[in-house]
């Protein structure tokens, strides 16, 4: 499937603030009565995130507001402090966190393009600078190693996954998703059956949790800019999924789509070469079982969104009917 990510839903509704009330988020940073104009950047399915142009500055800033989770800010921030050196990756001027109501960030304005619009524009030259480079971006995360694995704490502690018995940690959430949350509704009972016993069937295909490292949770071509002339990495936005656990996770996010001819081999073969993972042998079929994960969490909303529905339900589809082949 070629990438419809920017076709989907928000699965959190967008917030509609005028300028008056964008002026007075932005006051205790830039000052009183500086906005000179904003602009609703439709990236991202969870936060509303907003172009900022002030009276004062040739700069442009974005104004990131957390209606999913507020404690997001924490880490994204925490996540940035860190890791921001080596990581092209958003930088915090200020927030503001706000528990009763909604948290929010402003950020250095990045430039650049989504990658999925680099690589459509790109020649097969283009596309094989830009294989590389995502490589380099995605290795820059993937060698931060992690104690165990789990989702962070605000202050990046590793929470370890709670184990349910002898199911894998993902699979426990699926089961969850599907049985307990929003997904098997808007999946379909059929399916939802398919999908559980396809996930029980093939456990022992889930990459291991250790070692674990620094993950993404969403490194989706909508979430990379690039540079269009020069096609560098310019930043990886979205990092409020971030967990720690197998680099395997952000591989199976990234390769869900449809890549041009040789696409794929150059960027693995610059991933590995770049790092000290060495894929198993059967990598295809635990990054699809990975991103099967992925996908079943995108359904579990109460909000129905028709285009994000259809298309990973097609994903999901595809998967069960590929049945890749041990190899």
């Amino acid at each position: 499937m070629k990438f419809k990510k920017y076709e989907w839903e928000k699965r959190t509704p967008v917030l509609s603030l005028t300028a008056a009330q964008i002026s007075t988020l932005i006051e205790p940073y830039f000052g009183a009565n500086n906005l000179k104009d904003f602009k609703l950047i439709n990236t991202g399915l969870a936060n509303t995130n907003i172009q900022i142009i002030l009276n004062d500055a040739d700069e442009q800033f974005l104004l990131r507001i957390y209606t999913r989770d507020h404690h997001a800010l924490a880490q994204e921030k925490a996540l940035s402090e860190k890791y921001g050196k080596r990581i092209a990756m958003p930088h915090f001027l200020y927030v503001n966190e706000n528990p009763d109501r909604y948290s929010y960030g402003l950020q250095k304005w990045i430039p650049g393009i989504p990658f999925y619009q680099a690589i459509e524009q790109a020649d097969a030259i283009g596309e094989e600078i830009l294989a590389k480079n995502l490589a380099l971006a995605l290795s820059s995360i993937s060698q931060h190693r992690m104690p165990t694995a789990g989702f962070f704490d605000s202050h990046l502690q590793v929470l370890p996954f709670e184990q349910d018995g002898d199911l894998h940690p993902f699979i426990s959430y699926v089961q969850d998703c599907l049985f307990k949350g929003n997904a098997g509704k808007w999946l379909g009972g059929g399916l939802s059956e398919m999908v559980w016993g396809y996930l029980q069937q093939n456990q022992e295909f889930f990459p291991s949790q250790e070692p674990a490292t620094l993950v993404h949770g969403d490194f989706n071509p909508d979430n990379i800019l690039v540079d269009e002339h020069t096609y560098q990495i310019t930043g990886i936005l979205d990092w409020e999924y971030a967990f720690a656990g197998s680099p395997l996770f952000d591989l199976g996010t990234l390769l869900r789509w449809q890549w041009p001819a040789g696409f794929e081999e150059n960027f693995i073969n610059s991933y590995q070469a770049m790092t000290d993972i060495t894929l198993p042998v059967h990598w295809r079929k635990m990054l699809k079982l990975q991103d099967l994960t992925n996908l079943i969490g995108l359904l579990n909303t109460s909000r129905e969104c028709l285009n994000l529905n259809r298309d990973v339900k097609t994903l999901i589809q595809n998967t069960l009917n590929e049945n890749i082949e041990l190899s």
